[in-house]
């Protein structure tokens, strides 16, 4: 029942999340990838500053889950009110329906090799490299109540944030992520980031992949279905080295490195293009795109970095083709976060805490 529950979790929970954030909903059949892969961010955003600010204060594992759980709550209450105009509105039954009207054989092909390669990480990829990173982590955390109170390293209380480069893990807490899901669901740390997890990443990384598809192709599904097929057999033959992008997304999904290359990137770069097609950015693009730096800002600390060059050199080329500077000037606005995430790093790594 909780490996169901947990399904549930990183699945219909995403999807509503992803609701108020997804654009232009009817413009195209199906804007479920782009909703499920936006929830499942949002779900990690909401989880930042909390996870931020309780190990900074060293406060608990448990109160910080009860600020999460808050936190979600708002966003439920938000994809509420606007399931009124969503195609969900037409049932599930429905909207499946919507769904699979007109799907291609390619899709079928992608579908199925994408559920493969699941059906390996969940069997066979049992990794553990970088394990003290996450795993440690997370398991002290789990097993008592603290959030990076103790060097995971070597159990003894850590005394400062910038012991054994703990600054990137402060800063960067994605650890107390499995530990909040383990504890929620009553799993190990190991068994869920090497056993459970792997295979719900692969999925969110081809539906992310499939969402910037169906932006480079205009919504066309079986062009995107043949760039999903392509990228996957790109990434399949990445293994000439343990530190390609290939490598981290098909063997090593459960790192943050690998959740920052293998989604946030693809869907910073659909986003993009999709302001340059819509020449605007609203107040709901500007708040998806603060969620999005706080996703991966949780991934990992370099990505607050890679993610910030990214916007940068995106908002410039299409501020340039639209003629339109404000999409420049609020991109800027939103990377005043990034930038105070990097700054807060860089203390913490300097001085070892904020004081």
């Amino acid at each position: 029942m909780r490996i169901l529950l947990l399904i549930l979790f990183f699945s219909a929970l995403p999807a509503f999340f992803g609701l108020p954030f997804v654009r232009d909903r009817e413009a195209w059949a199906w804007p479920f990838p782009e909703e499920v892969v936006t929830g499942w961010m949002i779900l990690m955003a909401a989880l930042y500053w909390p996870a931020l600010i309780g190990i900074l204060l060293d406060a608990s594992l448990t109160g910080v889950m009860y600020v999460w759980g808050a936190l979600c709550l708002c966003l439920l209450l938000a994809a509420a009110v606007s399931l009124r105009k969503h195609p969900l509105a037409l049932g599930p039954v429905g909207y499946m329906k919507k769904w699979a009207h007109g799907i291609s054989f390619a899709e079928i092909l992608a579908l199925a090799f994408v559920i493969f390669h699941a059906y390996i990480s969940f069997k066979y990829m049992h990794i553990d490299d970088d394990d003290s990173v996450y795993i440690a982590a997370a398991a002290t955390s789990l097993d008592t109540n603290t959030l990076l109170h103790f060097n995971p390293l070597n159990g003894m209380p850590l005394l400062r944030l910038n012991e054994s480069d703990s600054a990137r893990t402060a800063t960067a807490p994605l650890f107390v992520f499995y530990a909040a899901v383990c504890k929620l669901f009553g799993l190990r740390p190991a068994v869920f980031a090497h056993t459970w997890y792997p295979p719900i990443l692969t999925m969110y990384f081809y539906t992310a992949m499939a969402a910037l598809g169906r932006e480079l192709f205009r919504g066309d599904r079986k062009k995107t279905a043949v760039f999903v097929i392509f990228s996957y057999l790109v990434n399949m033959t990445a293994y000439y080295s343990i530190y390609t992008s290939g490598t981290f997304l098909m063997i090593r999904s459960w790192q943050g490195k690998a959740q920052f290359v293998g989604a946030a990137v693809p869907m910073l770069l659909a986003f993009f293009i999709h302001l340059s097609r819509k020449e605007e950015m609203t107040g709901r693009d500007m708040g998806n795109l603060l969620l999005l730096f706080q996703a991966a800002g949780l991934m990992t600390s370099m990505g607050v970095l890679l993610a910030s060059i990214l916007s940068s050199l995106f908002a410039v080329v299409t501020a340039v083709r639209t003629k339109k500077a404000d999409i420049l000037a609020k991109t800027l606005i939103c990377l005043l976060l990034p930038v105070l995430l990097m700054g807060l790093y860089f203390v913490i790594s300097k001085r070892g805490g904020l004081l």
